[in-house]
């Protein structure tokens, strides 16, 4: 796997996108120092200070490729083992349907996955809080977000989780390539799924539907309790129904 690191970005996914061309079919691995434009689902800013790991992988895909929309959920699992590798109790980490990682029940990682269709690939950028205090980051955010240096209690090493992080992406989409989403990825997916059990409201466009997390199934999608029947969701923004709308 081909790696390019910078800097200072606007954006690890958009420059891998500028890389693809030159390397048509090949994975590659893009990572920066700092992003001035990143960016999170639903066009937000992703704040992308020195002393985070901020990383794109492109990962090529073929006619035999299964169905992509599990793949934030994969890179999510795959960020679950590097963070948890670092020294973070696994207890702590929990998976945000569809594509955050929560520790401590706060933000401490985001997903973005996005197709490209020139070249066929997927583009999977991952951002880690890791060597900042949580108060760089706004106070206006969605999500309450923490990082590994306020977790930890010291800093952790940024250039290790990084490899950790993409190693794991690695493994876990090749996995994903030959078998599938349902079965193992899903089982553990699921073990590690955020708010099990508890009253949500997810936000589908204007829809707001009140439920509680019961798993998700073997597409990826989030399984809710909605007046005692089990309805499959495969899009939205969970909330938890404690929190301020």
């Amino acid at each position: 796997m081909r790696r390019f690191h910078y800097d200072t970005l606007d954006s690890t996914s958009d420059q891998a996108r500028r890389l693809m061309g030159d390397h048509p079919g090949e994975p590659l691995l893009v990572t920066a120092a700092r992003q001035t434009a990143g960016r999170g689902r639903r066009g937000r800013t992703w704040q992308s200070p020195r002393g985070g790991a901020w990383l794109t992988l492109v990962w090529p895909v073929t006619a035999t490729t299964p169905d992509c929309a599990p793949v934030p959920l994969i890179a999510a699992l795959a960020t679950w083992r590097a963070v948890s590798a670092c020294g973070v109790g696994a207890s702590r980490l929990r998976i945000k349907w569809p594509n955050d990682l929560l520790m401590d029940g706060r933000k401490v990682a985001g997903i973005l996955c996005e197709r490209a269709f020139e070249t066929p690939a997927v583009l999977v950028g991952v951002g880690v809080n890791v060597n900042f205090p949580a108060g760089a980051l706004p106070g206006n955010v969605r999500h309450p977000a923490t990082t590994l240096r306020d977790a930890l209690g010291r800093p952790a090493d940024l250039p290790t989780l990084i490899d950790r992080v993409a190693d794991a992406l690695t493994a876990l989409l090749t996995q994903f390539s030959r078998a599938g989403f349902p079965g193992e990825l899903h089982e553990a997916v699921a073990r590690r799924l955020a708010w099990r059990g508890e009253a949500v409201s997810l936000h589908v466009g204007e829809r707001v539907v009140p439920g509680v997390v019961r798993t998700l199934d073997g597409a990826g999608r989030l399984v809710l309790d909605v007046d005692g029947r089990a309805e499959a969701f495969a899009t939205g923004e969970v909330r938890r129904q404690a929190e301020r709308e």
